[in-house]
């Protein structure tokens, strides 16, 4: 049998580009509402970017300036379909600070980035 691949690991080119490649990326766990997750995904397909990259940019931009002032859950209702967001290690810090500056979930914080600047923020092109 000939093979033109060899078995097992990733192929070079293989996979989504990213705006944020050969990092060491850290997981974090966000939910969204219906109408949350219908601008992040509007804003996926507009961009042709990964929800990766877009909540990593909008952490990166704004994530340090988001305030979050009211109590409890700032965005009930969520999905129950949580996602694995992965971002490099500076911007998962940024996330981190934000978190423990306000007290609110990631999937809050997710949110509030992606309804407030998501829809208006300018991003980088592949």
């Amino acid at each position: 049998m000939i093979r033109t691949m060899p078995r097992g690991g990733k192929r070079a080119g293989a996979g989504r580009r990213s705006l944020f490649p050969g990092n060491d990326l850290k997981p974090f766990a966000m939910d969204f509402t219906p109408a949350g997750r219908k601008v992040l995904d509007g804003i996926c397909r507009r961009t042709k970017l990964s929800r990766n990259d877009v909540i990593t940019y909008l952490v990166s931009e704004h994530g340090a300036a988001l305030e979050l002032t009211a109590d409890g859950v700032v965005y009930p209702g969520k999905a129950q379909a949580v996602l694995t967001i992965r971002m490099p290690t500076i911007p998962g810090a940024v996330l981190l600070a934000a978190h423990a500056r306000t007290g609110k979930s990631y999937s809050d914080i997710g949110e509030a980035l992606v309804r407030e600047y998501g829809p208006l923020a300018q991003f980088p092109t592949l």
